[in-house]
């Protein structure tokens, strides 16, 4: 990254420092260092700007940045510029020219990082190259790529809107919600030679052993909840969460399950940001549940995108003790008897058992009520069953 003759011994005394003397050397237009983050370092100060000073001119090992300015970070290998952005201090980085999943003793660490260990919403990851970033600050990432990246393969030739930000945690490759910068941190127009994509919410890049570009699968939803909280609000359930990420959502709809497995939409929540404008918003949101089931309460988002692909939230469960507004009556009755205190359109069935458990009648629309006038006289249990698969039940005397 560096230029040659007198320019170079300027910023060498003015920018850099070593943690060893003899850990670089000048090659070229460039500073190669031995690679690794504390015995080949070149340290920039907090007065620099920025560390590229044009195509060829790059540090190929690791740079650190004190100061919390943003900052672009003059990494490279093999002779190719392959910078980064960062804005928090003291964080480090190197740039790898390889595959990540392939052993090497110029590997960091904690590699390697298998290429075909990634999460479910992760198609692919490149195998051409990745980056060693390190920090404990929190901050906006943006990668760089150009033709030697090979981004229409990774993408399987579609466009970038398929393109990530992945990192390696956990022993898999996880999907950074990343978009692509109109334009590069380069100056130029992103496309599939050249460009730059940046992350749409701050991360601690110890957070991850590495970072690399990645192809979103076709499940993936660019939909991205930052939170997703469901707590008891006296009678009602209050369901909050926000997003980091609404590139072409649509909506979401809340499900709601009195056993974690049978699911049944119970609302509509519009997408607030523009979706005209391909934008990235972080927005919160709000619903409330004001008839939450007795018992367990099992609520998730399924997120929906605007070509009608879709996923889901994690679940999350409130219980309520409530008592039943449900009321019969003539009780007793000798003709017919009727129900208070529930929304017939969420009623599935209604059942008269007698005392042996035998099913005596069943019903599917008891709008007129529910006769018994040909039944003999006796103590039953009327069994009411909801949308939702929750019974209630309620004893009924018949006379004559």
């Amino acid at each position: 990254m560096l230029r040659t003759g007198v320019c170079i011994t300027y910023l060498l005394i003015c920018l850099f420092s070593c943690s060893y003397r003899n850990a670089f050397s000048q090659q070229a237009s460039g500073i190669s260092t031995k690679r690794g983050p504390e015995i080949g370092r070149v340290t920039f100060g907090k007065e620099v700007i920025s560390g590229v000073l044009g195509e060829g001119n790059f540090i190929d090992g690791y740079v650190r940045k004190k100061g919390g300015d943003e900052f672009i970070f003059p990494v490279g290998d093999n002779g190719k510029l392959r910078p980064f952005k960062a804005a928090a201090d003291e964080i480090t980085g190197a740039y790898f020219q390889s595959d990540p999943g392939m052993q090497s003793s110029e590997l960091p660490a904690k590699g390697p990082f298998s290429t075909s260990s990634r999460d479910n919403d992760v198609s692919a990851v490149s195998k051409l190259e990745f980056w060693d970033i390190a920090g404990k600050g929190n901050t906006k990432l943006t990668l760089t790529w150009n033709s030697d990246s090979q981004i229409g393969n990774l993408l399987n030739n579609e466009d970038l809107s398929k393109l990530t930000i992945v990192g390696w945690k956990a022993g898999k490759w996880l999907r950074i919600s990343s978009s692509v910068d109109n334009v590069s941190i380069s100056g130029e127009t992103s496309s599939l030679a050249t460009g730059s994509i940046t992350a749409n919410a701050s991360l601690v890049p110890d957070d991850y052993s590495a970072y690399a570009l990645g192809a979103l699968g076709e499940g993936a939803l660019p939909v991205v909840l930052a939170s997703f909280h469901a707590k008891a609000v006296e009678k009602a359930a209050l369901l909050e969460w926000s997003t980091a990420s609404e590139l072409n959502a649509s909506h979401f709809l809340v499900e709601r399950s009195a056993n974690g497995k049978s699911w049944a939409s119970i609302g509509k929540v519009a997408i607030s940001s523009d979706i005209a404008s391909g934008e990235i918003y972080n927005k919160t949101y709000q619903f409330k549940d004001e008839r939450p089931l007795n018992g367990s309460s099992y609520y998730r988002l399924k997120m929906i995108d605007t070509d009608s692909s879709y996923a889901y939230s994690q679940i999350r469960e409130i219980r309520f003790n409530i008592a039943s507004q449900i009321s019969v009556y003539p009780n007793p009755a000798s003709d017919k008897v009727f129900l208070t205190g529930v929304a017939l359109n969420q009623l599935k069935n209604a059942a008269l058992v007698d005392y042996r458990g035998a099913v005596v009648f069943s019903f599917t629309n008891i709008s007129d009520g529910i006769s018994v006038s040909s039944i003999p006289r006796g103590i039953y249990i009327l069994l009411l069953t909801d949308k939702n698969g929750i019974s209630e039940s309620h004893k009924v005397a018949v006379e004559r």
